[in-house]
């Protein structure tokens, strides 16, 4: 390859880093977070943001409906912005004039460069990351999400991409705090309460692996936490903390869910 073809390829890369940031840093400026998602309201209508990020691309679902109308919809079933279940069926989305888009933009390379090797075959499973600057996370959900990332980089399994729509389902569930499980979600769960943060839970989860057998592979009550952790087949996480009066409820959900009866020893290797 010529001196010039190199320099050409290396600038058609560095393009398409800046508009990755760009799109990311555009989308941060004009939405918010709030329990049910990214969300803003602008000239009368109002839009939730759903991001998830894979090995080389990223893509966004925009939902966009009358903001006078879904706002007498959720009064009217008691629901939350992003939460809708019954503000989601096809009868109000008609009324409210829905409407959905879903862009797709490139991942910046340096960072699809720095991936971890992984032996799944990507065809079933993409090594899924994120930007450790990511501007569309919080706080709360970048620690998050690096913290499961750093236990599953010692396993060699693809990392984590965070999803707004398993966060939100988190979120409904952690609001009830209630220190049980969700029922029905489709999700995987862990749970934690009193922790001052979200890296202490993650971390007493994970160090659950001096419970764990590697000799008998299997799911264990003293060692679920853990598993689901570290879980090969998992490709998303969404943590969340409830609004509990005097305590903190921590409530993280994975997809697809780990802690598969006969499925262990394929899904929790050893640590390298």
């Amino acid at each position: 390859m010529g001196s010039s073809s190199w320099v050409l390829r290396c600038c058609r890369l560095l393009a398409l880093a800046v508009v990755a940031t760009a799109l990311a840093c555009q989308a941060a400026s004009d939405f918010h977070w709030t329990s049910g998602g990214w969300w803003k309201v602008s000239k009368g209508w109002e839009t939730v943001y759903e991001r998830t990020c894979w090995t080389k691309h990223c893509r966004g679902k925009y939902t966009t409906c009358a903001a006078p109308c879904m706002a007498r919809c959720r009064r009217h079933h008691g629901e939350l912005i992003g939460q809708e279940s019954k503000c989601r069926v096809e009868w109000w989305k008609k009324r409210c004039q829905c409407r959905t888009e879903t862009k797709t933009w490139p991942r910046p390379v340096a960072a699809a460069e720095a991936l971890p090797t992984t032996t799944q075959p990507a065809a079933t499973q993409p090594a899924a990351t994120q930007p450790e600057t990511d501007p569309l996370l919080s706080p709360l959900q970048r620690s998050a999400l690096d913290k499961h990332n750093e236990y599953r980089r010692k396993h060699g399994v693809p990392l984590l991409a965070w999803s707004d729509e398993v966060a939100r389902s988190a979120q409904s569930h952690a609001d009830r705090c209630v220190f049980a499980h969700s029922l029905g979600a489709g999700y995987g769960e862990n749970l934690a309460w009193g922790h001052q943060d979200i890296e202490k839970a993650i971390k007493d989860w994970y160090d659950e692996i001096a419970l764990y057998n590697y000799n008998s592979p299997g799911f264990g009550m003293g060692t679920g936490h853990f598993t689901q952790v570290v879980w090969k087949g998992t490709q998303e996480v969404g943590c969340a903390r409830g609004n509990c009066p005097g305590q903190n409820l921590w409530t993280c959900q994975y997809s697809p869910a780990g802690n598969v009866m006969g499925a262990f020893a394929e899904n929790v290797p050893r640590p390298r």
